[in-house]
């Protein structure tokens, strides 16, 4: 199942903790999305998919909130 379109749509994520993002869907409104015991250094939308950097130098590209690649 892929992100809901409001999610791309709307473009914010931030990064919330060291391995924890606030994925937004409008102003007021997000979800969390944790990505274990990695440390995320930065994360984007890139058209419909999110794309999380590791302090690892790995890239996790997450189709939707419990489905992603490791590159």
């Amino acid at each position: 199942m892929a992100w809901d379109k409001r999610y791309s749509d709307f473009g914010v994520v931030k990064i919330y903790s060291s391995n924890r993002l606030q994925v937004y869907r409008d102003r007021d409104s997000y979800d969390f999305l944790t990505v274990g015991n990695e440390t995320i250094t930065d994360a984007l939308w890139t058209g419909d998919t999110l794309t999380v950097y590791l302090k690892t130098g790995k890239v996790r590209k997450y189709r939707d909130s419990g489905n992603y690649i490791t590159i």
